[in-house]
């Protein structure tokens, strides 16, 4: 095009290799080296946290034989642990003090790779009541103690495996009281929360709350704090829980705890911290809205949505919103903003561009799955909502990205999409579901559902996901040095797993399509590579109308 002719030779060099404008200047990001004991012990530790997640969901019949806390621990403790490592790895890359401490490289590798060996000890100790499994409950009580002493050894080993006691005082000095109250969060919630449910005061409020609102809108019911259940002549629902809004509380904490250390630099302290009680109060509010809109949707005929659907995604989606709107006060709102300069408009926003699509995606997925019984039977507000953003941005992507057909990243889609089919399993309640839907369907609805399906599995959902993981996930992390290139690939990595639910398979995905990325430096070629896998799945799931698959 005329207009590439007035760029200078090196920004050209750079366009062509797929760089945005904010790389001009920096070298190719390229594959990450090894001994990165870091990165290494946490891959470790993801595929062990995954086998013990498996492993460890025990039968019903374990509770019936011996103590709740000893059917409890081992599935609890691997959440904690999954949560635990997900915030210190976002505190980790909110502090290059602590990156430097944590990546130096100033030990023996032998010394590591023993505390390695301690590590996978530790684990094979936490493993030892699976391999022997009996349902006897003295085995299960006597169980606590290799979990406990394997526990302990695995923690000591993965810690001494990454660095030496002496850098491990100089990290805690440099996290601070605040940053290790922020660590402790995701270990003390699920007791905090247990503790607060029996709260009376908390239960009273939020459950007259839940009736005050059921009572401006008109719909009688009758709310028992004691019981923690509301009732009328036609339906009835008993609150667990988590529906007291502590675990609100939880999260909106923790979501802020995560997004003011990750983003400091922009944000004016303290003034950001007044978000924090009207986030609190916020939460609380929503979560009575959503309480009562739980019941009224049961109460007024639709018992399946208010159970299958609403129940299950309501909290989410509110979270999401809440969050959201957060971000979008911070951000816009100079009192919040550190410096004087004005803010970037939205639509020229290059961050937003690569976040916003993937956003619009979730939202309307939480959209349709809270308010409908079938959520695959409207998916073309899916693809609504990408397409709307990605239009938007469409100026924005023309400039910034470079569309090349690499053909290597083309035969990598297509054996990614291979294993999905050769590996993956299908959904049966969902594509029962699904499939009686569509089986009521008019020819021409039918056909315009296939169309809009294939058009979105293949060329929407790939771009607004590698905008997303690839191009903004990595891409903050892959401009701060080697090390920090290997945390983005592995946190987008796991997050990428945990969204497609089929942890192996997704994951392998997303590490792959992450190293196209590292590869060129053309986050084009992990979209096409991503399209080709969806492509693959998306005709079989056609030939086969195995829906579910994708």
């Amino acid at each position: 095009m005329a207009s590439r002719d007035a760029i200078s030779t090196d920004k050209a060099k750079l366009a062509l290799s797929g760089l945005h404008s904010s790389s001009v200047g920096q070298i190719p990001y390229g594959w990450p080296s090894s001994h990165l004991w870091p990165v290494w012990m946490a891959a470790l530790l993801l595929i062990e946290i995954y086998i013990l997640f498996h492993t460890y969901s025990f039968p019903t019949y374990c509770i019936d034989i011996s103590s709740f806390h000893s059917c409890l621990l081992p599935s609890q403790a691997v959440l904690r642990a999954t949560a635990f490592f997900a915030v210190l790895a976002l505190t980790v890359f909110a502090s290059p003090k602590i990156r430097a401490l944590l990546f130096r490289d100033d030990r023996p590798k032998t010394v590591a790779l023993k505390w390695a060996c301690a590590q996978i000890a530790g684990f094979s100790l936490i493993m030892l009541p699976w391999a022997v499994a009996s349902r006897s409950p003295a085995f299960m009580n006597l169980a606590l103690v290799p979990w406990t002493v394997g526990a302990c050894l695995a923690v000591l080993g993965l810690a001494l495996a990454v660095a030496g006691p002496e850098r491990w005082r100089l990290i805690v000095a440099e996290l601070g009281p605040a940053r290790l109250a922020l660590l402790a969060v995701p270990l003390l919630v699920p007791f905090v929360t247990r503790d607060l449910w029996n709260f009376q005061p908390l239960t009273r409020v939020t459950f007259e709350g839940v009736e005050f609102v059921l009572k401006v809108f008109g719909i009688e019911a009758i709310a028992e704090p004691t019981k923690y259940v509301v009732s009328s002549n036609s339906f009835n629902i008993e609150i667990g829980t988590a529906c007291s809004g502590v675990e609100g509380f939880a999260l909106t904490i923790l979501f802020f705890g995560c997004y003011f250390f990750a983003f400091k630099e922009s944000l004016r302290f303290p003034n950001v911290w007044v978000l924090l009680p009207i986030g609190l109060l916020l939460s609380w509010g929503l979560n009575v809205v959503r309480i009562a809109t739980l019941f009224a949707i049961g109460h007024n005929g639709n018992p399946e949505l208010a159970v299958t659907g609403f129940h299950s995604y309501a909290g989410w989606l509110m979270f999401s919103i809440l969050a959201f709107s957060l971000i979008g006060v911070s951000t816009s709102v100079p009192w919040f903003r550190r410096g004087n300069t004005a803010a970037l408009s939205l639509w020229e926003d290059w961050t937003a561009a690569r976040i916003l699509p993937f956003a619009a995606f979730m939202g309307a997925a939480l959209l349709i799955s809270t308010f409908t019984v079938t959520p695959d039977l409207w998916y073309f507000a899916k693809a609504v909502a990408i397409s709307s953003v990605l239009a938007t941005y469409l100026p924005l992507y023309r400039a910034r990205l470079v569309w090349r057909i690499d053909t290597f990243a083309v035969v990598v889609g297509v054996a990614i999409g291979l294993l999905w089919i050769a590996f993956g399993f299908e959904d049966h309640s969902r594509a029962v579901a699904l499939d009686n839907a569509l089986a009521s369907l008019p020819l021409s609805l039918w056909l315009g559902w296939v169309l809009v399906r294939l058009i979105g599995t293949i060329a929407l959902v790939p771009v607004a996901e590698e905008l997303f993981f690839r191009g903004y996930l990595l891409d903050r992390f892959a401009h701060n040095g080697e090390a920090t290139r290997v945390i983005g690939l592995f946190l987008g990595t796991v997050l990428f797993a945990v969204m497609h639910g089929r942890w192996v398979l997704a994951g392998c995905a997303g590490l792959v399509y992450g190293l196209l990325y590292l590869r060129s430096s053309r986050l084009t070629d992990s979209i096409v590579a991503h399209s080709a896998s969806n492509a693959i799945i998306g005709f079989y799931a056609l030939a086969t109308a195995q829906w579910s698959l994708i």
